[in-house]
C-alpha cells in the first residue's frame, strides 16, 4: 500500500475560532511530509498487526474484527 505524500501547501478553512473572520491557515511543507509518513507507519502497524492475530487464528484475510482488537494497543503505542 502506498500513500501519495506529494507535498503542497493546503489551505484550509478555520471553523469556530476567536475571530470571526475567515482566516486560510497554511501547512508549512515539511509538515505535510512528516504527517504523511506517520499516517504510513501507522496503517503498515496496523497491518502487520492485525494480520499477526489473523495468522494465530489461522485465517488468511485479515477482518474488521482483527482491526478492531489491535487498535487500542495501537492507539497507545502511538
Amino acid at each position: 500500500m502506498l500513500l501519495n505524500c506529494g507535498v503542497s501547501v493546503w489551505l484550509v478553512q478555520v471553523g469556530a475560532g476567536a475571530s470571526k473572520k475567515n482566516r486560510p491557515t497554511y501547512a508549512n511543507a515539511n509538515a505535510l511530509k512528516l504527517s504523511c509518513e506517520l499516517l504510513r507507519i501507522f496503517i503498515t502497524e496496523a497491518v502487520q498487526r492485525a494480520a499477526t492475530i489473523a495468522e494465530a487464528e489461522g485465517v488468511s484475510k485479515i477482518e474488521a474484527t482483527h482491526l478492531e482488537r489491535i487498535l487500542p494497543q495501537l492507539l497507545l503505542d502511538f
